[in-house]
C-alpha cells in the first residue's frame, strides 16, 4: 500500500526551517523513499533550498521552486 505524506515546516525565519526540510528530505531519499521539497519561502528568504538543487538533483529529490524570472525575487510586507 502506498501512501502519500506531506510536512509543512512554519516559524520565524532564521529558526532552521529549510536546513531541517534540506536535510530531512536527503535522509529519505538515502531510504529510497520518493521525495519532493518545495520551497516558499517569499518572506526574508536569507538560507533558500534552490541553492541546493544541483545536490538535491543527485539525489534523486524533486525541487520545485518558482520559475528562473522571479526565482529570487521577493516580496518585501
Amino acid at each position: 500500500m502506498m501512501s502519500n505524506k506531506a510536512l509543512v515546516l512554519i516559524g520565524h525565519y532564521g529558526t532552521g526551517k529549510t536546513t531541517l526540510a534540506i536535510n530531512l528530505a536527503m535522509k529519505w531519499a538515502e531510504e529510497k523513499r520518493q521525495v519532493s521539497l518545495i520551497d516558499i519561502d517569499v518572506n526574508n528568504p536569507y538560507f533558500r533550498s534552490r541553492d541546493w538543487q544541483d545536490k538535491l538533483d543527485k539525489k534523486g529529490i524533486e525541487l520545485v521552486i518558482p520559475d528562473k524570472e522571479i526565482a529570487f525575487g521577493e516580496l518585501p510586507y
